[in-house]
């Protein structure tokens, strides 16, 4: 039983059209999919999916946020039969304040001496089939650093703690040491609260996952502690990512039992250009899991939808 609840495609950050992932996920053998791409609904992947005899419904991750906990990012995958009501407006939202976050990200780093665009950026991304209203921090790194030049002026302003695989939550984020440089926060909080969250998800019969416990969170104690609210707004399972270690995932589990919540898996796979710790492969196993248990928890997870 091979299937995958967690990937990104063009309509978010992924590095493949929905057609070249489905195309892929057949080749890999999977039978069941659900793109989780960011803030949007894939509404191309279950017509897709239905021509290459592979199942699926509709997912979305949410970039959610934890105003009562120091604004602390949350990303939860939201799977449901079919999304209706009130979260395709939350979403419509969400992506035009990521639209005008990005441009003004782009904005303040040129005037900090970057060397980078907003004609050049957008078209480059539009030529790779991206979603022009769903780019983010990622999107402008990987395209910052294409020009080597932009290494060197990084490196020059963050010092000898830069590092280009941290640039995003060094300076491109709200929180970073370094956030000055191209991070904004004159937006409003257009990210949509984990309470928020949990009625959109009741709203639609929806399963609500927080996705990645292990890099979500900065320690399995950080996990433990915030877990309990989490649960009280409206989420009711957990990931276990494919590269999740033994300690967190025995963590979740006895959370998943504490708390009678569902678990969802896998790969969170962007088909990135090279591989990294973080993002696998389309289907991608932990290796640490039992293939019965796998199966069993899976059905759950679709006789609740």
């Amino acid at each position: 039983m091979k299937f995958d609840l967690h990937f990104h495609t063009t309509f978010s950050d992924g590095h493949k059209t929905p057609e070249e992932a489905v195309q892929i996920a057949k080749k890999n053998g999977l039978w069941f999919i659900a793109c989780t791409d960011h803030d949007i609904i894939n509404t191309r992947i279950p017509e897709l999916a239905r021509m290459y005899g592979i199942e699926t419904l509709e997912w979305v991750e949410l970039s959610s946020a934890d105003y009562g906990n120091k604004n602390k990012a949350a990303h939860l995958t939201c799977y449901a039969r079919k999304f209706q009501g009130r979260i395709l407006s939350v979403l419509d939202n969400i992506q035009e304040a990521k639209t005008s976050k990005v441009l003004q990200q782009i904005e303040k780093l040129q005037k900090g001496g970057f060397l980078i665009e907003e004609e050049a950026f957008l078209e480059y991304w539009t030529k790779l089939g991206s979603n022009i209203a769903n780019l983010n921090n990622g999107n402008i790194k990987e395209y910052l650093f294409k020009n080597p030049l932009n290494e060197a002026i990084a490196r020059e302003k963050i010092g000898e703690t830069y590092e280009q695989a941290t640039f995003v939550r060094q300076a491109l984020s709200r929180t970073g040491d370094f956030a000055h440089i191209g991070s904004v926060d004159n937006l409003p909080e257009y990210e949509p609260s984990v309470e928020i969250c949990g009625e959109l998800a009741k709203e639609n019969d929806a399963v609500l996952s927080i996705a990645h416990p292990n890099y979500s969170f900065k320690s399995i104690e950080e996990f433990q502690n915030l877990v309990p609210s989490y649960v009280e707004r409206g989420v009711n399972a957990l990931e276990i990512h494919y590269s999740t270690p033994p300690d967190w995932i025995q963590t979740i589990l006895e959370t998943r039992n504490r708390f009678n919540l569902l678990l969802t898996f896998w790969s969170d796979c962007h088909f990135n250009p090279k591989r990294d710790g973080k993002h696998g492969t389309l289907g991608e196993l932990n290796s640490h899991m039992d293939p019965t248990f796998i199966e069993n928890e899976f059905r759950k997870f679709r006789e609740a939808l």
